[in-house]
Parts: structure tokens; C-alpha cells; sequence
């Protein structure tokens, strides 16, 4: 599927600005264009200050993309966004580098006022982000095969940032917020079985390489902004389920990505018993991703009690099928995690991944479809695919 990219400035970016986390996990890029015009010694005077108040702008503009809906309005009387209507399947992640957030806070319809006031020596600027005359929009979401720019982030957001007197300042906001890194180690492939046999373990490792994979599942607003086809605003925070193989191809590639693949999930989702140990001469795998088996938790109280009901908190951790009847499924809740960072380990919808090594074992068995009580909830078990599923991509850095 091709789609006309967006119109962009004619020139090469000619800076590239990245701000790290103090751990340096977190990556926050973007750049700055500029025009072939010829500056006059006042008009550069102009560009420099220019440059200066948007610079002292960006940690306010990068903190609203980075946490979106920090202050907790969604739901309340300040809400005002029609595109964002209240449902209970949303939380606040979805907020987190969410361009429709992003559109919405530039109209002053999330409770948060857009405007910022930047103080450059002894003089206020105003500044805000700038519409597009043409869209009627503030926001434009883009891929990276859209830009063409070897150097620009897989998605992200083009924007104008205008500074009140000085002009204004296209620049591309990186999504840095979907993605987790998966430490370089030694990995197995599979559900743990039985009886624990270490020397019959399909082990792989990925030294030297820089893999990154999708925390959540591709969602509905993910793939509105790719076919360019409105979805229903109620579902967008919803999973994309009953996509061909093919089209969740095309859709990662657009954004510099492929299709998660099984060993890799089974490596994000695995706890290592010694995350210190990158090079284990066996591996020992865990049932679940919070503990190494079920004893003690709520699929072992299912398993011996007819009479189980879930919780809340157990329905946050696993949404079975029994949470059908009594929660409403979130799927951008932050309980369900692994080690590496990556959530919706077990149950809620089916996912598909690429299994180059059981090529017929492409779905994760654990799904809202199936009772607490059933042993498919457990990490690495797969079985044939099912129609109805979601899918994940992931990407991969090369020196």
C-alpha cells in the first residue's frame, strides 16, 4: 500500500538534535530545516534569536509529546476533544507520543493551554505550534518512508513551531515512546517444558545487534494513520485484529520495521534467572512473566477452585477470559509487563508473529478466549493462526 508522503521543506536536515534519558535508553529527536534564501545581516540577527527561543521551547514541547495526558483531564469537564472520546479501554499511555493528543492540545482542547512563554535574556516570546493553512491541521503524522530521509526516526509527528515576531520552525518530533531495547544476551526459543532438559535448548544470541521491539500491539490508531481511513475514535486504543500476513508486512515496512518475530517475543517476554549473566551455559524459562511458575498465583487459584472469580488486579496482569464479564479490556495498561519492557504478555487478543523456525506455530495460544484454568497460559506457547489477531513489529539498528 502506497501513500503520498507528507510536504516537507526542499532541503537536507541540517541539524540533528538528540536528548538522552540519564540512563540513555530514552531517544528524543528532531530536526531543524532551513531555507536557501540568502539571510541579510538583520534577518540573520532575526534567525539566531529565532533559533535560541525555539531551543529554550523544545523541552516543554518534547515533555507534552513524551507524557501526553500527565495532568489526568481525559474524562473530565476540561476535556473538549472530539477526536479522543472518553472510553474505558483508554489509559494514559495512549497518550504518550499520540498525534491525535498532540493535535488536540494545539486547539486548546485538553485542558492544557498551548501556549508557552519562553524567556530568552530579559524578553518573553509567546510560542505555539503553527496550522497548516492548507490541512487546517497542527500536526502531521509521518513514517519514516514517507520523509526519505535516511537519517529520520521510524514515526513521528511534523510540526511548525512559531515563535510570536520571529516567524516559525518545521521539525519532526521522533515516537520514541512504543519501543523497548532487548539487551544483548544468550536467548532460548520455546515454552518450558515438563521435564527441563537444558542440552536439548534452542539457544540464539543477539551480540553486536540493536533490536527494538514494539511494546504494544499495533493498535487501531496506528493503522488509521497508515491507510489513511477514518476508524471509529471509540476503538482506536483497540488492537488491529483480521489483518493478512501481508498487509502487517507492508504496514511495518512503512515504518522501517518488520514483523515480530517468535524467538525474539520469546526473549523479550522470558525473564533470564540471572539478568546478570549474559552467557548462561543453559537456560532455565520461566511459565510466566512474573514468576518462574504458577504456584502462588491467580492461575494456579483457578486451576484448584471452581467456585474462582478474578480481581481487578489479576484481570490487569492477565486478561482472561473469565475478566470478560466484569473489566473492560485495556490494552495499553502498563501491569502486564516483562523484563524487557514490552506488555500484553498474556491473554486479551491473539498475536500473530513470523516463526521461521516452526513455521505452522504463529499464534500465542494465551488470549482472553481461554479460561484462567488453561495451561496455554504460559510464555512460548504457540499454536495455528487464528484469524483474529493482532501483531507487533520491531526493528533492528545496524552499525
Amino acid at each position: 500500500m502506497t501513500n503520498k508522503g507528507p510536504s516537507l521543506p526542499p532541503s537536507i536536515p541540517k541539524i540533528l538534535l538528540s536528548l538522552f534519558t540519564g540512563l540513555g535508553v530514552a531517544f528524543f529527536a528532531f530536526y531543524f530545516f532551513y531555507y536557501d534564501s540568502a539571510p541579510t545581516e538583520v534577518s540573520l540577527s532575526k534567525e539566531v534569536r529565532l533559533t535560541e527561543v525555539v531551543l529554550s521551547a523544545m523541552p516543554k514541547i518534547l515533555e507534552r509529546w513524551k507524557e501526553g495526558d500527565r495532568e489526568g483531564f481525559y474524562g473530565s469537564k476540561k476535556w473538549k476533544c472530539s477526536s479522543l472520546p472518553h472510553s474505558s479501554s483508554v489509559t494514559s499511555e495512549f497518550f504518550k507520543c499520540q498525534p491525535r493528543y498532540m493535535e488536540c492540545w494545539a486547539r486548546e482542547e485538553v485542558g492544557v493551554s498551548s501556549n508557552l512563554s519562553v524567556q530568552v535574556g530579559e524578553k518573553k516570546y509567546q510560542v505555539r505550534l503553527k496550522k497548516n493553512e492548507e490541512t487546517g491541521k497542527y500536526v502531521q503524522f509521518i513514517t519514516k518512508a514517507e520523509t526519505q530521509e535516511p537519517l529520520a526516526p521510524s514515526s513521528g509527528i511534523y510540526i511548525n513551531v512559531e515563535v510570536e515576531g520571529l516567524g516559525f520552525w518545521p521539525m519532526i518530533l521522533a515516537d520514541t515512546c512504543k519501543e523497548t531495547y532487548l539487551p544483548e544476551r544468550v536467548y532460548s526459543y520455546g515454552a518450558r517444558s515438563e521435564r527441563e532438559f537444558p542440552s536439548e535448548e534452542m539457544m540464539w544470541d543477539n551480540f553486536g545487534r540493536k533490536i527494538f521491539v514494539d511494546k504494544f500491539l499495533v493498535s487501531n490508531a496506528d493503522w488509521e494513520f497508515w491507510t489513511k481511513k477514518l476508524e471509529d475514535p471509540k476503538i482506536l486504543v483497540l488492537p488491529k485484529i483480521g489483518t493478512t500476513v501481508e498487509e502487517q508486512e507492508a504496514f511495518c515496512a512503512s515504518r522501517g520495521k518488520r514483523r515480530l518475530e517468535a524467538h525474539i517475543w520469546d526473549a523479550a517476554t522470558m525473564t533470564p534467572s540471572d539478568i546478570n549473566r549474559a552467557m548462561p551455559e543453559f537456560i532455565i524459562k520461566p511459565w510466566l512473566p512474573w514468576t518462574r511458575d504458577r504456584r502462588g498465583t491467580f492461575f494456579e487459584d483457578a486451576l484448584l477452585n471452581p467456585y474462582w472469580k478474578p480481581k481487578k488486579a489479576d484481570c490487569a496482569l492477565a486478561f482472561v477470559h473469565e475478566c470478560l464479564e466484569k473489566y473492560t479490556y485495556q490494552p495499553m495498561h502498563t501491569d502486564n509487563v516483562a523484563w524487557s519492557g514490552v506488555f500484553h504478555v498474556l491473554g486479551g487478543v491473539p498475536e500473530r508473529f513470523r516463526n521461521s523456525i516452526e513455521p505452522t506455530l504463529v499464534e500465542k495460544l494465551s488470549s482472553s478466549h481461554l479460561p484462567a484454568m488453561a495451561r496455554e497460559h504460559q510464555l512460548g506457547r504457540r499454536g495455528e493462526k487464528n484469524e483474529a489477531s493482532g501483531f507487533r513489529c520491531y526493528r533492528e539498528v545496524y552499525p
